[in-house]
């Protein structure tokens, strides 16, 4: 499997492989607002911020999936989308994501997302694609529906330092999309 991502432009909006630079964009953002439903955050200092960029940019390398993007908008790192879970049993892979609270409500995640999804079903073969939500994030459910995604199941998962929240899985079926 080729690993390697091409850039992908949407009007103002480019999706690019994540770089180490993309740290100090997150950090300025990441450190409020942050939205309680992530497994990290908020971010107390540049280093934090490092280490995510870095985990998001050297995991998916070392399980042989590709990296997933940064979201830049202005010449600014704005958010991330990141594939991960790539299972061969189903052909399936999942999305998970996240974006600056500056910028929502601008169908950016969503355009983004779409890229995504058809980057995932033609280029890398996936016949099913998952994307989740914590019960509480009622924006990333909203989202999710409106690009198709159906209800499949839901369960217990730990967002570290025992904070456990359910989540909400939906998946999208390469026969189901509507282009």
């Amino acid at each position: 499997m080729n690993l390697k991502l091409n850039d992908i432009r949407i009007g103002k909006i480019l999706l690019r492989e994540p770089i180490l630079n993309d740290s100090i964009d997150l950090f300025q953002y990441a450190k409020a607002n942050m939205c309680e439903t992530l497994n990290w955050g908020p971010l107390k200092n540049l280093n934090e911020a490092k280490y995510i960029i870095e985990t998001y940019i050297k995991r998916p390398e070392m399980e042989g999936i590709p990296k997933g993007y940064s979201i830049v908008y202005d010449n600014t790192m704005i958010g991330f989308i990141e594939f991960f879970n790539f299972n061969e049993f189903d052909n399936s892979a999942e999305i998970g994501c996240y974006l600056n609270p500056l910028y929502w409500n601008l169908g950016i995640m969503q355009k983004s997302i779409k890229e995504c999804i058809n980057l995932l079903f033609n280029d890398f073969n996936r016949e099913k694609i998952i994307m989740g939500h914590t019960i509480k994030n009622k924006r990333c459910e909203s989202m999710i529906l409106k690009l198709n995604f159906k209800y499949e199941y839901e369960k217990l998962f730990d967002l570290g330092n025992e904070n456990y929240e359910i989540v909400k899985y939906y998946s999208l079926y390469k026969y189901e999309r509507n282009d």
